[in-house]
C-alpha cells in the first residue's frame, strides 16, 4: 500500500486512453507524454512533484537503443532511484506446453503452441 500522501501519475502517448483514464481512476494523474519527443524535466516542472519510481507496463521496448539510453539516463538526471519494466513476453517451452513460467524471449522467436 502506498503512504496516503503518495501522488500516482500515468503517462501515455495516447489522448483517448489519458481521457480514459481520468473518466475511470480519479485518484491518479494521467497525463499525455510521448517519450520519443516530450522531455521529462519539462513534465516534472508542470506537474510541480519529485519522481521516485517509474514503472513500465510493456512501453519500453518500442524504443530503440539511442531512445531508450537517452531516456533512462533523463530518469536518473530527474531523481528516479528505481525503475521497474514490465515485459510483456512470455515464452512457453515445447517440452512442457503447461508450463507457464515466464522465460525470457528473443524478438521475432515466438513459438506456435
Amino acid at each position: 500500500m502506498l503512504p496516503e500522501d503518495s501522488k500516482v501519475v500515468a503517462t501515455d502517448f495516447n489522448s483517448f486512453f489519458i481521457k480514459k483514464a481520468k473518466l475511470h481512476f480519479p485518484s491518479i494523474i494521467p497525463v499525455e507524454f510521448d517519450f520519443f519527443k516530450d522531455d521529462l524535466s519539462d513534465l516534472q516542472k508542470k506537474l510541480k512533484l519529485d519522481f521516485d519510481l517509474a514503472v513500465f507496463f510493456g512501453s519500453a521496448y518500442v524504443m530503440d537503443d539511442p531512445d531508450f539510453i537517452r531516456h533512462f539516463s533523463k530518469l536518473k538526471e530527474i531523481g528516479v532511484k528505481r525503475i521497474i519494466d514490465f515485459h510483456g513476453g512470455v515464452h512457453f517451452t515445447k517440452k512442457n506446453p503447461r508450463d507457464h513460467s515466464f522465460k525470457s524471449i528473443k524478438q521475432n522467436q515466438i513459438p506456435s503452441l
